[in-house]
């Protein structure tokens, strides 16, 4: 799971990459029962399936518990690269800052450097937005629009939280995508 903290690591960030999507198996040769036959081509590159929230540390537990969590959010194909492509671009100090916005439109990112003392003691401020739409209208079963159940959150964070953030979902997107990236291109002349 990556997290990235605020500066006194009282509030965090959670996201985690959970598992590809993937399509219905074609029937096996030789099979007695042919199965459902599949319409259609498979997205040539799925969607992942992820987590996010927002936690806070409680002093008295010495853990984070969430205020608020999208256990399901759906990521679309090249977000995670693209969020950790901006990661990497912000450290480098080739961006100044960069807005994020996941293909589902439910999680909202926008980094962007504040102050810049020494390298190790620059300072970024986060804002994440959570749309809860879809949690709402699973659990209330009730309508909302796009943007309706919006929830914001705002803190400063340092560069070494930021490269640990990117490292880890780097190091996510890799156990998940690195065996399909490596057949994909075994396929490919």
């Amino acid at each position: 799971m990556a997290t990235l903290g605020n500066l006194r690591n009282s509030l965090r960030f959670s996201l985690e990459l959970a598992a590809l999507e993937s399509g219905v198996a074609p029937p096996r040769e030789g099979s007695p029962r042919p199965g459902l036959s599949i319409v259609g081509a498979p997205a040539s590159v799925p969607r992942l399936l992820a987590s996010v929230s927002m936690d806070f540390f409680d002093k008295k537990d010495r853990e984070f518990w969430p205020f608020v969590r999208q256990a399901v959010l759906w990521l679309g194909p090249g977000d995670a690269d693209d969020l950790v492509g901006g990661l990497e671009k912000l450290l480098r100090d080739e961006l100044a800052g960069f807005a994020f916005r996941s293909g589902s439109g439910e999680l909202g990112l926008q980094l962007g450097k504040v102050q810049a003392e020494t390298a190790a003691a620059t300072t970024y401020a986060v804002e994440i937005g959570l749309d809860l739409a879809t949690v709402l209208d699973e659990a209330a079963g009730t309508g909302h629009e796009a943007g309706d159940a919006l929830s914001l959150f705002r803190f400063a964070t340092g560069r070494p939280q930021l490269v640990a953030f990117g490292q880890a979902l780097r190091d996510e997107l890799l156990a998940l995508t690195g065996a399909e990236r490596a057949e994909r291109a075994a396929k490919t002349p």
